[in-house]
């Protein structure tokens, strides 16, 4: 058995090569925002785009799309294509609230959705006032 499947793997092996030479990101990636420009959200995803457009090579188009408390934005990510082209920038409201505020959605907050680290907590020296004004070198009050 191993005999016959021996040659299938290697045909397997060769067909699947192309697939390492794919690069991510191969295109600009778009973020939906759940809000309108201004909210938070806009602001983190606005601030953080130069670093990210640096770091993946491609730029993020920020999609402000506000409304049903989210649910439009959240919507739209369900249904596009699972390939890491479309993100969101979710909160609590669009995938905590609103799946028990709303009586019907169509999407499911957990089984539509990858979830991503966009942020997360480090350790810091600077667990005391005075060492973030000395570190910023100006006179406290």
């Amino acid at each position: 058995m191993w005999l016959l499947n021996k040659p299938a793997l290697c045909l397997l092996a060769l067909v699947s090569i192309p697939a390492f030479a794919q690069t991510y990101p191969a295109r600009p990636i778009r973020v939906l925002i759940p809000f309108t420009a201004g909210s938070a959200a806009d602001i983190i995803a606005r601030a953080m785009e130069p670093s990210m457009r640096e770091k993946l090579g491609q730029p993020l188009v920020i999609d402000n799309r506000g409304g049903a408390g989210g649910n439009i934005a959240a919507e739209m990510t369900a249904k596009s294509t699972p390939d890491g082209y479309t993100i969101m920038m979710a909160t609590i409201g669009t995938h905590a609230i609103n799946h028990s505020l709303y009586s019907k959605l169509s999407f499911h907050p957990i089984r539509n959705f990858t979830p991503e680290e966009f942020a997360r907590l480090i350790e810091s020296e600077m667990q005391k006032w005075a060492k973030v004004v000395k570190a910023a070198g100006v006179k406290a009050d």
